[in-house]
């Protein structure tokens, strides 16, 4: 089960609040003072219009900031909600329940890793998977360069019933015929 960092989780919901407040409050006021400047006095300085344009679009910037934020801690919600509850873990199942690409889905889920929404999570790329690792174990190198690059994999025969298989190198490969183990 994933246990989301709540410290992550509010720290990004009051930092996209923060960003859409300042941007709604600072824009109110920077038209407000446009407003009044216009009719105490008709004439405004170009100077004046670009400065307050400037700080218009800042507002602007700060709404889409704060609003993108907002989407992304959704997103993770209902990501957590389909791994912890549901159990899905492909990328593809994923995608098709929340009707979105799969590499869109990949691009978050990388995201959301790198800004540690997911402390025990990591993505097997080779398989599209999401890998929930236990809390109490720390996320392994060799899983931490998954995300980087697919692992390397290699064909073995089985001591068991002679069949071929292929595993990942440096790892325990089972055979799909006896289910044996094989190095």
């Amino acid at each position: 089960m994933i246990k989301p960092p709540k410290s992550t989780v509010v720290r990004n919901v009051i930092i996209g609040k923060l960003f859409s407040m300042i941007g709604y409050l600072v824009g109110v006021l920077t038209i407000l003072m446009l407003i009044i400047g216009y009719s105490v006095d008709a004439f405004v300085p170009r100077a004046v219009l670009v400065f307050f344009l400037l700080v218009l679009a800042l507002c602007f910037f700060c709404i889409a900031k704060g609003a993108q934020i907002k989407r992304r801690t959704n997103r993770f919600r209902h990501y957590v909600s389909l791994v912890s509850l549901q159990n899905m873990i492909s990328l593809d199942d994923i995608a098709n329940s929340t009707s979105k690409p799969v590499d869109f889905i990949k691009k978050d889920l990388q995201k959301m890793i790198r800004k540690r929404y997911f402390s025990n999570a990591v993505l097997d790329l080779a398989t599209n998977r999401i890998i929930i690792c236990p809390s109490t174990l720390p996320v392994s190198p060799l899983a931490r360069t998954w995300a980087v690059s697919p692992p390397e994999y290699e064909v073995f025969q089985c001591l068991g019933c002679g069949a071929k298989g292929k595993k990942q190198k440096g790892l325990v490969g089972y055979c799909d015929f006896c289910g044996s183990p094989n190095q």
